[in-house]
This record gives structure tokens, C-alpha cells and sequence, in this order.
């Protein structure tokens, strides 16, 4: 009579208090990734939204470019982001179309370009760039980003760096000799002085 008693009242006290073995909550949490998962592949075949490109660097139209190498820097934004080889950046000026070539992916949503061979083209032209990605869905959306205006001025000059040299050099030896000329007139004046 006692034991059926505790078996009666252990009954609510269960159902009250469920017991969880460590199998249930690993099922439930490999089933909750199982959701995830679908949700990640239905993603992928009902995505309808081309991917969000914004420029980085430079971030203003009209920059002028006065190096002979430059980075180009965009953010991609997408729920199914672009692979490796699917952003590309294109390169013309106002009457032909010069080049494009892949964008390396750097980290979070970053891409970047190094042009590298800016000395190769014509200088004091006006250069539009536009980037083009394609996200990774089914679907295999695609966008182009607003066009970027650059203009190119870099120094045709072939030593920029030697002439700036002699420059600075001849302005310190300017300030040098202008400070041992007021420090010989003082010692003069000072001289005179204790003579009188």
C-alpha cells in the first residue's frame, strides 16, 4: 500500500518535472541546425535580391589619383554573398572600355583591387570604374554598383623624389646660415658692450 502510494504521487511530480537525458537535448539541438540548414538551402533557391555593393575606398566621386598603384575597396552586402571569382571590376574611360579583372575577397563583406599599372594609362583623363557581383543563390543574382568618376594625375616626373631632396636641403642650409649669421652679430653686439 505504501509503495503504490509513492508510484501514484511520483506520477504528477513527473509530469510536473520532466526528466531530460543528455539524448533529448542533443536531438533537439541537431534538430534545431536541421532547421537552420533548410532554411539555408530554401534561401538559396527562393532569393530574389541582387547583391548591395557600396564603395569604400575611394568613397567620393571625382577623387584624383596621383599614385602609380591604387586600392579599390567595396562592401558587399547579401544573404547568399559572392564567391571568389564572381566580383568583378571594370575599368574605361569616357570612349572605351580598357579592362576588367577579379576582386579579392578580404574578410567580413570587404572586396578589394590594386591597380596596379596606373603609369600605363593616359594621365589628366577621367576614369569610370564599376564593380559587378553575383551572389552565390541558385538564382545567380547579380548587380552592377553606381559608377565611380576618378581622375588620374599622377607625376610624370621620372626623379619627383630627387628634386624634393635638393629642395629640402637647400632650405636648411639657408636656416643654418641664417642662424650663424644672428648669432655672430649678437656675439659682436655683446662684444662692443663691454668694451664701451
Amino acid at each position: 500500500m505504501v509503495l503504490l502510494s509513492i508510484n501514484i504521487i511520483q506520477i504528477p511530480i513527473k509530469s510536473y518535472f520532466p526528466y531530460q537525458s543528455e539524448g533529448n537535448v542533443k536531438d533537439s539541438e541537431i534538430l534545431d541546425a536541421n532547421k537552420n540548414e533548410i532554411r539555408k538551402s530554401e534561401s538559396l533557391f527562393n532569393d530574389s535580391v541582387p547583391p548591395l555593393i557600396t564603395w569604400d575606398h575611394p568613397s567620393k566621386n571625382n577623387s584624383i589619383i596621383k599614385k602609380k598603384s591604387y586600392d579599390f575597396i567595396v562592401t558587399i552586402i547579401d544573404d547568399n554573398p559572392p564567391t571568389s571569382g564572381n566580383v568583378t571590376i571594370e575599368i574605361s574611360n569616357s570612349s572605351v572600355f580598357l579592362f576588367s579583372a577579379m576582386m579579392i575577397y578580404e574578410d567580413e563583406n570587404y572586396w578589394f583591387f590594386n591597380w596596379e599599372n596606373i603609369s600605363s594609362y593616359p594621365n589628366y583623363v577621367t576614369y569610370i570604374i564599376k564593380v559587378l557581383a553575383k551572389d552565390s543563390s541558385i538564382n545567380e543574382n547579380y548587380n552592377y554598383s553606381k559608377p565611380l568618376y576618378i581622375l588620374l594625375s599622377y607625376s610624370t616626373s621620372p626623379y619627383p623624389d630627387l628634386l624634393s631632396g635638393i629642395i629640402y636641403i637647400s632650405i636648411v642650409i639657408v636656416i643654418f646660415a641664417l642662424i650663424l649669421v644672428y648669432f655672430r652679430k649678437k656675439s659682436s653686439f655683446l662684444k662692443t658692450i663691454e668694451q664701451a
